[in-house]
C-alpha cells in the first residue's frame, strides 16, 4: 500500500488526476475557484466504486485495485506540517481548512487510454452572484471526513462514464439520484446497480459491457424505485414555443430541486446525430429573470459545465459548449427533457404551460415554478399581502405549481395550483402589496 496522505501544491494536480479531457476540465474549473493546495488521501474506500468492483471488476482476469485516491482541494496555501496541526486541536488551522475547502475528486484505479477514470466528485459551485446577475444550482450539503476531521461541501456529485458498467444515461441517472435523495430520500445506487436494474426492460444490446440505455429503460429505472418520469418533447414542439420551453421547464423544475435530464443530439456534417444524456444542474439569470447560461453535469466534460444558447437569444433548445468548441460538433440540439418526479405530483408542466404562454402573449411577465409548501410558505413570511395570517395558516397541498406575475423577487401576484390534483384550476391567488 502507498503512504496514506501527502500535501502538494495545486499545480501538481496532473500527477494524481492524469490528463484526460475531464481531468483537464476539472483543472480549469478548480483554477477558477482559486485552488491552491491539495491533500491527497490514498487508500480511500469509495462505496460506489467498491460496489462496481465487487459486481464487475473483481471478476475480471486483469487485476484491479479495490482502493481509490481522494483529492481534497483548498483555496489557501499550507504545508503538511501545518495540516498536521488540526489533529493537535489547533483552532486557527482547523478554521483555515474549513473556510477554504473546495471539495473533493475521487480517482479510480482503473484506466482508459492510460488515463484514470474520475469517480465521485463534489466541488464548490461558481459564485451565486456575478456582475449583477445570479446563479441557481442544484446542491445539497455533504459531510466529508478527512481522516476524522469534519468538512462540508455544498454540491451535486459528478463522475465520468465508465464504459464497462455505465454509459452517459446511467451516469445521468446516478447524478439525478443524489438530487432525488435530498428531496425524497431515494436510495442511491452505484452505476453497475443502475444499469443492472435498467436492462430488466429489454433492449437489443448486451447488458455488460454497457452500450447505453434508451429513454424507455431510463423511465423504467425511475419507475422501479417508486418515482415517475415526465417527458417534454422539445423536438416536436412548434418552433416559436420551442425557443422558450427548455428555459421555462428548467426554471420550473429546478425550483423544487428536481434534476432535469437533457437528451441531446450531437450534430456534425449532416450525419446521423449522436445521442447523449446530461443533467441540467443550474442556470444563470439576469435581473429580468432571463436565462443567460445553463450549467450541466456532463460525464464527457465535467461538473457544472457552462452552456450558452447557440444564437445568444435565450433559445436553449440549441446549445454551444465544449462539444462545439473542442470536440468538433456543429450543433447541440435538445431533443427531449426527462424529469424524474414524485409519483403523487400528478399535474404536469405540459398541462399548465399553455396557460403560462397565454399570459406572456397578453404582455405579462410570467414564470412557472414547482414548489414544496414548506419552502413556499417560508417565502411568503417575508412578503406583504392581504389576509396574510389567514393564508399562511390555511392548509395547502404538499406540492404547488406557482405562476408568478412580475419579477421573481418583487412579484405582483402568484397564482397557485394544486400539483397533487389532475385539474389545472387555480385554488388561490395571492396579490402582493
Amino acid at each position: 500500500m502507498k503512504i496514506n496522505t501527502k500535501v502538494i501544491p495545486f499545480r501538481r494536480i496532473h500527477e494524481e488526476m492524469g490528463n484526460s479531457p475531464q481531468s483537464q476540465y476539472l483543472n480549469r474549473y478548480l483554477t477558477s475557484l482559486n485552488a491552491k493546495t491539495i491533500i491527497v488521501e490514498y487508500n480511500y474506500i469509495d462505496k460506489d466504486y467498491l460496489l462496481d468492483y465487487s459486481y464487475f471488476y473483481s471478476r475480471s482476469f486483469e487485476s484491479h485495485e479495490r482502493f481509490t485516491t481522494r483529492l481534497h482541494f483548498f483555496s489557501e496555501v499550507f504545508s503538511k506540517r501545518r495540516f498536521k496541526r488540526i489533529f493537535d486541536l489547533d483552532e486557527e488551522t482547523q478554521n483555515l481548512l474549513k473556510n477554504s475547502y473546495l471539495g473533493f475528486v475521487v480517482v479510480k484505479p482503473i484506466k482508459q487510454r492510460n488515463e484514470p477514470f474520475i469517480g465521485r466528485t463534489a466541488l464548490k459551485t461558481y459564485s451565486k452572484h456575478d456582475g449583477g446577475e445570479h446563479r441557481y444550482y442544484l446542491t445539497n450539503s455533504y459531510p466529508v471526513s478527512l481522516f476524522g476531521f469534519p468538512l462540508t461541501i455544498e454540491s451535486l456529485p459528478y463522475q465520468t462514464q465508465d464504459n464497462m458498467v455505465a454509459k452517459c444515461a446511467t451516469t445521468a441517472i446516478w447524478v439525478s439520484l443524489y438530487a432525488l435523495n435530498a428531496l425524497f430520500e431515494t436510495q442511491i445506487q452505484s452505476p453497475f446497480e443502475i444499469t443492472r436494474t435498467s436492462v430488466l426492460f429489454p433492449g437489443i444490446d448486451r447488458n455488460f459491457p454497457s452500450s447505453g440505455l434508451n429513454i424507455f429503460q431510463m423511465k423504467d429505472y425511475f419507475n422501479s424505485i417508486g418515482m415517475d418520469a415526465e417527458f417534454i418533447n422539445v423536438e416536436n414542439t412548434p418552433l416559436p414555443i420551442q425557443k422558450h420551453i427548455v428555459s421555462d421547464a428548467v426554471k420550473a423544475y429546478l425550483s423544487l430541486g428536481l434534476p432535469v435530464i437533457a437528451c441531446i443530439q450531437l450534430r456534425k456534417n449532416h450525419r446521423t446525430p449522436e445521442l447523449h444524456a446530461v443533467v441540467i444542474s443550474g442556470y444563470r439569470y439576469d435581473n429580468e429573470c432571463n436565462l443567460k447560461e445553463l450549467y450541466i453535469h456532463d460525464d464527457q466534460i465535467g461538473i457544472y459545465s457552462k452552456v450558452l444558447s447557440r444564437d445568444n437569444n435565450g433559445d436553449f433548445s440549441h446549445w454551444v459548449n465544449e462539444w462545439v468548441s473542442e470536440k468538433g460538433f456543429e450543433d447541440i440540439f435538445v431533443e427531449k427533457l426527462l424529469i424524474p418526479i414524485y409519483s403523487k405530483i400528478r399535474l404536469s408542466f405540459n398541462s399548465l404551460y399553455k396557460d403560462l404562454l397565454d399570459l406572456k402573449k397578453e404582455g405579462y411577465k410570467a414564470e412557472l415554478f414547482l414548489k414544496e409548501i414548506k419552502s413556499y410558505k417560508n417565502y411568503l413570511i417575508s412578503k406583504s399581502f392581504p389576509d396574510k395570517y389567514k393564508i399562511l395558516t390555511k392548509p395547502f397541498p404538499r406540492f404547488l405549481w406557482v405562476v408568478r406575475i412580475g419579477n421573481r423577487d418583487s412579484p405582483e401576484y402568484d397564482i397557485l395550483y394544486d400539483a397533487i390534483s389532475l385539474y389545472n384550476e387555480p385554488f388561490q391567488v395571492i396579490m402582493f402589496d
